[in-house]
């Protein structure tokens, strides 16, 4: 993301986020967009886990899986 560099020196809250998320073991992190979020890859729910350290009081921390191809189609009706 280009404006990952400009938005984390205006916002430093966003660099401490990614550092958080690959010290938890994130094997990628990236700010989304134009910042609106910013998001860690990780192995499996156990290294997820690790997220529960992140929580901060500014902070909203949300845990996802990924979904294979088929079955993320299927859940919007598309196969």
């Amino acid at each position: 993301n280009d404006l990952e560099p400009p938005v984390s020196r205006r916002h430093p809250v966003i660099g401490e986020m990614l550092a958080a998320l690959r010290e938890a073991g994130a094997r990628a992190a990236a700010m989304s967009g134009s910042g609106s979020c910013v998001f860690g890859l990780f192995r499996g729910p156990v290294s997820a886990r690790r997220l529960a350290s992140l929580r901060r009081p500014d902070w909203s921390v949300l845990t996802a899986r990924t979904l294979p191809r088929r079955a993320a189609m299927g859940r919007v009706g598309l196969c």
